[in-house]
C-alpha cells in the first residue's frame, strides 16, 4: 500500500513537472521605450516570448501599449520547462489575427484570442499584407483564463444598438475598454471630423437622440483612410471597435465619455463602399471656387488632360530613392489653361510609384484622378487642388501589369492599333479585352 502510494506521488509530481505552470506579461508594465525594437526574449516566469521578422517587428508603441507585429513578423512562445497547454492574448481593438492559421501547432481561437495545444513551442507568424498587430499582453496555463467570447454584436448583421452599447461601457472601470470587439448601429447625430485620416464624430439609436456613443478616431470604409464627406449627420452607420470607458481629466469636473474607438465604419445606410461622383476639371474647379478657404470636399474623380509637361518625382537626399508621389496639373483640354493641382498624387491603387512605374505618364494624357477638392490659401495666394489623390486610370488603362512574360495563364494581348502581338514591352495594350499599362 505505501509502496503504491509512493508511486503514485513520484507520477504526479513528474506530470506536474511536465507542464508550464503560468506566468503573464503585460507590456505597458514593462518601462518599454516608445518606437524601440525589441528582439531579447522576454521572461514570463515559467515562459519566454520572443518577436523576429527584422523591420519594424518587435517594436514597443505607447499607442495600443503593445508590441507590433507585422507582414511575416514572429512571436514565439517557449516553454522553460515541460509544455504549454493554453495562451490568453489580449490585443489593441482589431489589430489582431483574422485567421485560425496564424500557429504553426495546436488550435487558435479567433474570436476569443486564444491558444489550446500541448507543446513546449508555439509560433505565431503575422500573414503578408497591409496592417499590424497590437500585442498589449500574454498569458500562459494558469494565469491563462480563456474568456467568455461575447454572443452579440459580433457581426455586421448582429450589430448592437447605442443604448446596448451604452450599458456594456457602464459596466466597465473607469479607464477600461472592452476585451473584445462589438459591431454597433446608430444614427450620425454629429457631422464628421476628420484628423490625420481617422473620422470623430457621435452616434445614436435616433436622430434626436441624448444618449450618444462618441466615435473616436476611426478609420473609413473598409478599415481605409478615411475622408472628407465620408457621410453626413443623420446618415445610418454601423461601426466596428472597442467600447470604452474614457475619462477625460482636463476638465473640471472630470467627464466620463462612452466610446467606440480602435475600429472603424463598416456601412453607411448599408453601403460598405464610399460613392464617388465622377466630374470634370471644370466642374471641379467651380466646386472648389464655392468652399471656404483651405476647406476640402468629399472624395471626387476628376477627369482631365495632364498639362504643362512630363510630371516630374523628388527624391530622397539621403539615398536618393523616390517618395512615391508626384505633384502636376491638369485641365479640360490637352494644352488647357484654367487648370487644377494634383498635389502628391500617387499611382494605381493608391500605392508609391515605383522605379518602373515613373514613364507611365506624361504630358497630355487622359487620366482620371481620385482624390478631395480643396481650396488651399497661403499668403493671399489660392490654389485649386486635388489632394490625398491616385491615379484611377491613363489613357483609359485602369491597372498597371507587372512580369507579363512571367505570368502563367493565357493571355490574349492587342496592341491599341487592334493588332494582335505576342510579346509586350512598356505602355498600352488591350489584354483579354481590359485597357492595361505594361510596366
Amino acid at each position: 500500500m505505501i509502496k503504491t502510494l509512493r508511486l503514485f506521488l513520484v507520477a504526479m509530481l513528474a506530470m506536474v513537472g511536465m507542464n508550464a505552470n503560468a506566468g503573464k506579461i503585460v507590456f505597458s508594465e514593462l518601462g518599454l521605450e516608445n518606437s524601440k525594437p525589441y528582439t531579447e526574449p522576454f521572461d514570463g516566469s515559467d515562459f519566454t516570448v520572443t518577436f523576429g521578422g527584422g523591420g519594424n517587428n518587435g517594436k514597443y508603441y505607447d499607442t495600443g501599449a503593445g508590441i507590433r507585429l507585422y507582414a511575416k513578423g514572429t512571436m514565439t512562445i517557449a516553454a522553460k520547462e515541460g509544455t504549454i497547454k493554453k495562451i490568453v492574448i489580449v490585443y489593441d481593438g482589431i489589430n489582431k489575427p483574422e485567421s485560425k492559421d496564424v500557429v504553426n501547432v495546436g488550435t487558435y481561437n479567433v474570436a476569443g484570442g486564444y491558444w489550446t495545444g500541448d507543446s513546449s513551442e508555439v509560433v505565431f507568424t503575422r500573414p503578408e499584407g497591409a496592417g499590424h498587430w497590437r500585442i498589449k499582453s500574454i498569458a500562459v496555463n494558469d494565469d491563462a483564463i480563456i474568456p467568455e467570447v461575447p454572443t452579440e454584436g459580433q457581426t455586421a448583421e448582429t450589430a448592437i444598438t447605442v443604448a446596448r452599447a451604452l450599458e456594456i461601457i457602464n459596466g466597465l472601470e473607469t479607464g477600461k475598454s472592452t476585451d473584445f470587439t462589438y459591431y454597433v448601429k446608430g444614427i450620425a447625430t454629429s457631422e464628421v471630423e476628420i484628423n490625420y485620416s481617422s473620422a470623430t464624430f457621435t452616434i445614436a439609436d435616433t436622430a434626436e437622440g441624448t444618449a450618444v456613443l462618441k466615435a473616436y478616431n476611426l478609420k473609413g470604409l473598409g478599415n481605409k483612410d478615411a475622408a472628407t464627406g465620408l457621410f453626413k449627420k443623420g446618415d445610418t452607420v454601423v461601426l466596428f471597435g472597442n467600447l470604452l470607458k474614457y475619462e477625460k481629466t482636463d476638465v473640471n469636473p472630470v467627464e466620463i465619455i462612452p466610446e467606440i474607438t480602435s475600429g472603424y465604419v463598416v456601412s453607411v445606410n448599408g453601403d460598405t463602399e464610399q460613392k464617388v461622383e465622377l466630374i470634370g476639371v471644370a466642374q471641379a474647379l467651380e466646386l472648389i471656387n464655392a468652399l471656404d478657404d483651405n476647406a476640402t470636399t468629399a472624395a471626387y474623380q476628376v477627369k482631365g488632360f495632364v498639362v504643362g509637361g512630363d510630371p516630374t518625382f523628388d527624391r530622397k537626399t539621403e539615398d536618393n530613392s523616390l517618395f512615391g508621389n508626384t505633384t502636376f496639373t491638369i485641365a479640360a483640354e490637352k494644352n488647357g489653361s484654367n487648370t487644377l493641382t494634383v498635389y502628391r498624387c500617387k499611382f494605381f491603387n493608391n500605392k508609391n510609384f515605383g522605379e518602373d512605374d515613373i514613364t507611365a505618364l506624361k504630358d497630355g494624357d487622359e487620366v482620371v484622378i481620385q482624390g478631395s477638392l480643396q481650396k488651399y490659401v497661403k499668403d493671399n495666394v489660392t490654389t485649386p487642388e486635388l489632394k490625398d489623390s491616385y491615379i484611377v486610370s491613363i489613357n483609359g488603362a485602369t491597372s498597371g501589369i507587372n512580369n507579363m512574360k512571367n505570368e502563367g495563364a493565357k493571355k490574349v494581348i492587342y496592341n491599341l492599333a487592334g493588332q494582335r502581338v505576342k510579346s509586350v514591352q512598356k505602355g498600352l495594350y488591350i489584354i483579354n479585352g481590359k485597357k492595361c499599362f505594361v510596366k
